[in-house]
């Protein structure tokens, strides 16, 4: 069985030993490069929105942090209903957009005082 996760730029090779051939076969995980850049963009962002609630000073960074994980995490929440109807990922999706606008909300109270 193989696995292809090419548009996160992570591949996973998964092989099963089979009766016919009964040669045991290792699981392989290569991460290229493009997944690595881009798994390190999504942590960024989403500790720049956790920042964002508990900054003290405004940032205009952490509210446009906060924007691109509501962004991304609402096409996920309904990605993973409409797939699976997963509530877990659901629900994982639906707090981070959470923590996005809470982000938001935050950032611009601090800009009006």
């Amino acid at each position: 069985m193989l696995t292809n996760l090419k548009h996160f730029g992570i591949q996973f090779a998964f092989r099963i030993t089979t009766p016919e051939d009964g040669h045991i076969r290792k699981m392989e995980n290569i991460m290229t490069i493009t997944g690595i850049i881009l798994l390190t963009a999504v942590c960024i962002t989403i500790v720049s929105s956790i920042r964002g609630l508990f900054n003290k000073d405004r940032s205009i960074g952490c509210a446009l942090a906060g924007a691109l994980t509501i962004m991304a995490a609402l096409p996920g929440a309904l990605h993973a209903w409409g797939e699976g109807q997963s509530i877990p990922w659901t629900s994982a999706y639906l707090i981070l957009a959470l923590v996005g606008a809470g982000s938001i909300f935050r950032q611009l109270m601090l800009h009006k005082r």
